[in-house]
């Protein structure tokens, strides 16, 4: 197989269309495909796999992958190959099964998997079942999709699986690559024949070996000694049997056998000829006395035949008297003998008579029965229509139940959309209660929060302020702490001077740096605190506003739902109380419950008028047409056999005018005795 060209379209990583003209890489048969990982290299290989065999040329990948992930989805996915097999050209197309927008209306279908085979003679294989086109391909390459895998387009890594196969398995593979078959016939041929060669040559020895083996002859025979000596070689297994000079001795011995049995039979030939010569002297001799006694004999004889012959004049006489009676009595015989045959007939008629008012009472009681079937089949058909009567309306009937029904399964769904918006709002009021609760809470907490900050802002300033006012006497202090620790005199920070003949005094009570800064600290803490007491109470406020809308809203609902309801079911339904609503709810389900029970026995009631309709009367009236047709049938039939038995009476009638006796026992009766007599005349006229 030579590939051509391949076109690929929506297939692997090919988007478009894409055709791989391979008569333009050479007719050597020999070229590189080559590029990075992802390139789509192995999708060419499973192209032609896929147009031949309809499968990929490895294991680990199936049709339902070659669908292109980057084609528009109104491009086709197919694959087309334009090969050689011995210089004729073959083109298969074939698309696998994805998923394509409809081509009316919106949404995606199923396109079914189909291949087209176009063969050398113009003849074109289509079919969405493959089975015919793979066929023909696997008999075109001579190889179906394993063995191709194998030899013709080997995937990576798996060329060492056919080098590992077995040698039955290359040898079966490669054989039908190429077409050796004829050959391994042919080995096999020879084989059989060198087979029933040796048996027939095994056949011929033995065929041999017994008669040679039988062969015996007298120790005078001139030929004994040969013998003993052939006969040497049927006992050496290593030697083969000297066939021909067996049939040689053989025919020797045979012709020596014929000599001696030829001068047998001559020797027993004159013995039986002198035997034969003795025996007719003897019969002679016999002879001559037989005839001098017979000659006694025949004039003893010739004197009695002269008396019978007077005697026999005599009776010729008396037979002439009697010849006219014995005509007489002969043609009488003969009349009687052929009415014999009418008494025959006779007989006949009688059992077709039987016969015939044994049918007609069979049809009067078939007729009976008719009546008697087609009697009840009319009282069942009026039952039939007077039930079909009273069913009239049904349909009406079924269909307002159905209405009722669809108007008590609404009015049900809206009492229940009403009592599930009432139990919202229940719900609603509780929530919008609980929100109210925790901005409530919220408001609370900020006037907490508010105070303590309050506080903590009072507490500051007023440190602060006596922070600022003892500024001289904490930097007096600072100045005694760093001369304790220099252990010398240290210049003021606000002069410079060494001595300090009046420092500032400290009051009790005033709040150092520390001090102010844990203050401050303090102070900024109850402010994020009441920053989210706050934030706390803007998100409660919204809740709570939230809460109320939803419950104004369901309220709202509430109101509308109930009085759409009270404008199409009446005052009936005109509370909007949740106990009033759920009791509504069940003595609606009740109502429901019981237009079901009464649509059911209105459908049973529909479908047996459909019943009656369509299959019952229908087939009564079938069944009383059919009884109908029966009873003319045997009305027929019983006119027939009366005018049957009629013509059955004339003709006996007739014969019994032309007959002597009354029965055929008393006509051979009278047969036999007119044969006696007759006998009798005749042995009078004969012997007398």
């Amino acid at each position: 197989m030579r590939p051509l060209k391949l076109e690929l379209s929506a297939f692997g990583p090919y988007a478009g269309k894409t055709v791989v003209d391979f008569e333009k890489m050479g007719r050597e048969g020999l070229f590189l495909v080559t590029g990075d990982t992802g390139a789509g290299k192995t999708s060419l290989f499973d192209a032609i796999s896929f147009a031949l065999f309809g499968k990929a040329s490895g294991n680990d990948r199936t049709p339902g992958m070659f669908r292109s992930k980057y084609a528009s989805p109104d491009t086709d996915t197919y694959a087309e190959l334009l090969f050689t097999v011995g210089g004729k050209e073959y083109r298969v197309r074939r698309n696998p099964s994805y998923m394509r927008p409809k081509k009316r209306g919106e949404g995606e279908t199923l396109q079914s998997p189909a291949v087209t085979l176009w063969l050398p003679d113009g003849s074109v294989i289509s079919e969405s079942n493959d089975a015919r086109a793979n066929q023909k391909i696997i008999e075109v390459l001579g190889v179906d999709r394993d063995q191709f895998s194998r030899i013709a387009m080997i995937a990576q890594g798996e060329f060492r699986d056919f080098l590992l196969r077995s040698s039955d398995d290359k040898r079966a593979i490669l054989q039908k690559l190429f077409g050796t078959k004829r050959y391994e016939l042919l080995q096999n041929r020879l084989k059989a024949m060198l087979s029933t060669a040796r048996e027939e040559y095994e056949r011929v020895k033995e065929s041999v070996s017994y008669p040679a083996g039988n062969l015996r002859c007298d120790p005078g025979n001139p030929e004994y000694e040969r013998l003993s000596a052939l006969r040497q070689f049927l006992n050496d297994k290593e030697h083969e049997v000297p066939a021909a000079d067996f049939i040689a001795i053989g025919e020797k011995l045979v012709r020596s056998d014929q000599e001696r049995e030829e001068e047998l039979s001559a020797q027993r030939r004159e013995k039986r000829a002198g035997e034969e010569l003795l025996k007719k002297e003897l019969d002679i001799r016999g002879d001559a006395e037989k005839a001098k006694a017979s000659l006694s004999a025949q004039e003893k004889e010739l004197q009695a035949l002269e008396e019978r012959k007077a005697e026999a004049g005599r009776r010729m006489a008396e037979a002439e008297g009697r010849k006219p009676a014995l005509e007489e009595l002969k043609a009488s015989i003969i009349r009687e003998t052929e009415l014999l045959q009418s008494y025959d007939k006779l007989e006949q008629l009688e059992e077709e008579c039987r016969e015939l008012r044994l049918s007609r009472q069979q049809n009067d009681d078939a007729l009976k029965k008719c009546a008697a079937k087609r009697g009840e089949t009319e009282r069942a058909l009026l039952e039939r229509k007077a039930e079909l009567q009273r069913s009239a309306g049904s349909g009406e009937r079924l269909q307002e139940a159905k209405g009722r029904l669809e108007a008590q399964k609404n009015l049900s769904a809206a009492l229940e959309r009403l009592y599930g918006t009432g139990l919202r709002i229940g719900e609603l009021k509780k929530e919008e209660a609980a929100a109210k609760e925790r901005f409530q809470a919220a408001i609370e907490r900020e006037k907490a929060c508010a105070g303590e900050a309050e506080g903590r802002l009072k507490c500051y300033n007023d440190a602060h302020r006596l922070f600022l006012e003892e500024q001289a006497g904490l930097l007096a202090m600072e100045l005694e702490e760093a001369e304790k620790k220099a252990g010398q005199p240290v210049p003021c920070p606000v002069c410079g001077s060494l001595k300090h003949p009046r420092p500032a005094m400290r009051r009790d009570r005033t709040p150092d740096r520390a001090a102010l800064e844990e203050l401050e600290a303090q102070l900024k803490e109850a402010q994020e605190k009441l920053e989210g007491a706050r934030e706390q109470s803007r998100k409660e406020s919204v809740k709570a506003g939230n809460a109320l809308t939803a419950l104004e809203a369901e309220k709202k609902r509430f109101a509308e739902e109930a009085e759409g309801l009270r404008e199409n079911a009446g005052k009936r339904y005109a509370h909007e109380s949740l106990s009033e609503l759920a009791a509504d709810i069940g003595r609606g389900k009740e109502e429901e419950q019981a237009i079901r029970e009464r649509l059911a026995g209105f459908e049973k009631e529909n479908n047996r008028k459909r019943e009656l309709e369509q299959t019952e009367i229908p087939a009564l009236e079938e069944e009383l047409n059919a009884l109908e047709n029966s009873r003319q049938e045997m009305l027929q039939k019983l006119a027939a056999l009366e005018m049957a038995l009629k013509a059955h009476g004339d003709t006996k009638s007739q014969l019994l005018e032309g007959l002597l006796y009354e029965s055929r026992a008393a006509a051979l009766e009278a047969l036999e005795k007119k044969k006696t007599q007759e006998i009798s005349i005749m042995y009078l006229t004969r012997y007398s």
